[in-house]
């Protein structure tokens, strides 16, 4: 780690960063898919032997229902979400990684040897002390390894998530200031280049990553960056044999989103304001799914028009109109979907039976 350079350091959603240090073995973002033009059969059932799920794609049995996401996009809201930027990194991480892996072939397969090798080292350092050093070496190996790729695609994710909201709507666009280094999120976005975007229904929202390793690749070649990790590692496991966890990597960075106009973090305002900076990412993120693959994604929305007012309660169905995704929205009141009737089926759940309903 170059000198002076903090510890925690936040990553600008700069969209203009030097990408000249991505390794060879990256993920790479996915490619412009055919299957817009094509038919593809996918079948989800229950096996009664087994009693566990099946996925069958073009008639045959597939393994791993992580493929969905290459012939289905997907993105949810659901309430429990509504507490993203009050919970812990942990739940803004998978938010994060969720988009990043309808993005980013493999990210998730990535993410999971990731943790699993974290898993077993953490293991056999409460288990083994540093005892079994040639098992360690080869567990640190396969996390560095795969903490570059998971980093990489994650920065790759968050400049296209800059750019979609920069340029991802007709409303008038700002540019933030130039580059610079903080250790304080607070002020992550004072001093880092960052996007805004002008939006009279939705509060603009300045994005950020904070974590080691995604600092480290914007100013060093990953092979450096992969060398660095794997060597703290090593050098970390008394501390981390002590504590029973890995305090250092990729499983530490936090998803940061501040309200630009109040100049506040998200965590710190409004139920209400909570909300909309959540569903402007999310339809930010379905904008930027459509154009990398050619599909419109699956949007699944939950209790959707909650801490929502009606002017964003509107802006938010033309915009899911505009995108063209079949989207599956629940509420309470069925009148608040009303003024949409000729755009939506309105489906009723009572007695555990799925009814039409008229909605007038």
């Amino acid at each position: 780690m170059p000198p002076n350079m903090p510890a925690n350091m936040p990553i600008s959603a700069d969209a203009n960063a030097n990408n000249a240090n991505t390794s060879t073995d990256a993920p790479a973002p996915a490619p412009v898919s055919d299957l817009a033009d094509s038919t593809i059969h996918i079948g989800v059932g229950m096996d009664a032997n087994m009693d566990k799920r099946r996925l069958r794609i073009n008639h045959a049995p597939a393994k791993g229902f992580n493929q969905l996401t290459q012939y289905v996009p997907q993105l949810w809201l659901t309430p429990p979400m509504d507490r993203l930027f009050v919970d812990n990194a942990s739940q803004r991480r998978q938010f994060f990684d969720r988009f990043t892996q309808a993005l980013i072939i493999g990210h998730r397969k990535n993410c999971t040897k990731y943790e699993k090798a974290m898993r077993e080292r953490n293991r056999l350092l409460q288990e083994n002390g540093l005892s079994q050093k040639t098992w360690l070496d080869g567990l640190e190996t396969i996390m560095a390894n795969t903490a570059i790729a998971v980093a990489e695609a994650r920065l790759q994710a968050l400049d296209a998530l800059a750019d979609g909201l920069t340029h991802g709507l007709t409303h008038g666009l700002t540019q933030g200031p130039t580059q610079g280094l903080t250790s304080d999120p607070t002020h992550a976005f004072d001093k880092y280049a960052h996007m805004r975007v002008q939006n009279n229904d939705f509060p603009q929202a300045h994005i950020a990553l904070e974590g080691e390793i995604e600092a480290d690749l914007r100013n060093r070649p990953a092979i450096e960056v992969e060398t660095d990790f794997k060597t703290r590692l090593a050098a970390n496991r008394l501390d981390d044999a002590k504590i029973g966890r890995t305090l250092i990597g990729p499983h530490r960075s936090d998803f940061i989103v501040r309200h630009a106009e109040k100049d506040i973090l998200a965590c710190d305002c409004s139920t209400g304001e909570q909300k909309a900076l959540l569903v402007g990412l999310v339809l930010a993120q379905a904008r930027i799914l459509a154009q990398h693959t050619s599909i419109a994604p699956l949007l699944l929305l939950d209790e959707i028009a909650a801490h929502l007012d009606r002017r964003r309660q509107r802006a938010l169905f033309e915009a899911i109109l505009a995108l063209g995704s079949q989207a599956w929205m629940t509420g309470t009141e069925a009148r608040i979907f009303a003024e949409f009737n000729s755009a939506m089926t309105h489906l009723q759940v009572i007695n555990g039976s799925i009814i039409p309903l008229d909605v007038v």
